[in-house]
């Protein structure tokens, strides 16, 4: 658990002290925390939805209570391409801002980003804003690596170097992440709306560039998403297309072949007929007149399977 004052971002405070503006990291694990919460009054409903992970992106306020939950996504440590996501709490409750996860790292994280902000305003509203925008900016951050998977692949294709089970492998498990993506910033889009709307006319003229800059970044995650979720339909598509084409290539110059040699096999199969009168066979130049017409056939069909651009 890190705590500090609004004014002192230089160390972490011992503890949490009564009527004075803290802000503490903490996980929801924190027995120390979550019960400092129910002796304050917290309502029951509010605690319950902070400690389940299952719950869903939100935003509630409840007397001088306000709530937000987002999803942090973190990139698995076996596979970038694939992501966890926790659930963020952030709530401001008795002068103190609670930024509260299950999760250690991600505590860890967004700790490590807020103290790098300059910002010293310390009010509800600010903090219901900067939150998300450090959470929003870190799903960007995914969204912009999972990008960049997509255009080496797209080389890759391009270049015939994508091996086929590797590509699948990749595009399911990338289209997993921006499916998510788009999923949580969605809900995350209506949540933000929300709590803007109870915000008070003041704090709205004060923030609303802020907010403003906030729809923005979740407006890009969202047409991202679904642009990367197209592009990568796109490059599977593409793939197979360049596999069936070569497949296709293959077979033509097969048929091609089989071609030249189906005329040269019915001569040799009409030689090859046991009758007694055949009188090409007792002829002196009767091997050389069938090899002339062999040539002359095969000839004649590469030409013409050359000209085709078969061949």
């Amino acid at each position: 658990m890190y705590i500090f004052s609004h004014n002192n971002k230089e160390a972490a405070l011992p503890s949490i002290v009564e009527n004075e503006e803290q802000i503490i990291f903490a996980s929801t694990q924190e027995s120390s925390v979550i019960s400092w919460l129910k002796d304050h009054g917290l309502h029951a409903s509010l605690i319950e939805d902070i400690q389940s992970e299952g719950q869903s992106i939100t935003y509630d306020e409840i007397g001088d209570s306000k709530l937000k939950i987002m999803k942090y996504l973190i990139p698995k440590e076996e596979d970038a391409r694939l992501t966890v996501s926790y659930n963020v709490s952030i709530l401001y409750f008795k002068k103190k801002l609670f930024i509260l996860s299950q999760e250690p790292v991600v505590i860890e994280r967004i700790k490590k980003t807020y103290l790098a902000h300059d910002d010293t305003r310390y009010n509800s509203a600010y903090f219901l804003y900067l939150l998300p925008d450090i959470i929003i900016d870190n799903n960007t951050s995914i969204l912009e690596h999972i990008e960049m998977i997509l255009e080496t692949l797209e080389e890759n294709i391009f270049n015939y170097n994508a091996k086929e089970d590797v590509l699948h492998h990749d595009i399911y498990y990338m289209r997993r992440t921006l499916d998510k993506l788009l999923k949580f910033s969605t809900q995350e889009k209506d949540s933000i709306r929300k709590g803007y709307d109870y915000l008070t006319e003041e704090e709205k003229k004060a923030l609303q560039y802020e907010y403003l800059d906030l729809e923005d970044h979740i407006g890009y995650l969202i047409n991202e998403s679904m642009a990367l979720l197209d592009r990568s339909e796109y490059l599977l598509n593409l793939h197979n297309g360049i596999l069936s084409t070569r497949m296709n290539n293959a077979m033509q110059k097969l048929a091609a072949i089989s071609l030249i040699f189906l005329p040269l096999t019915f001569i040799a199969g009409v030689y090859g007929m046991n009758f007694s009168h055949m009188p090409e066979l007792e002829w002196k130049f009767g091997y050389a007149l069938v090899w002339s017409i062999y040539i002359v056939i095969a000839g004649l069909i590469y030409m013409k399977l050359r000209k085709m651009e078969w061949l």
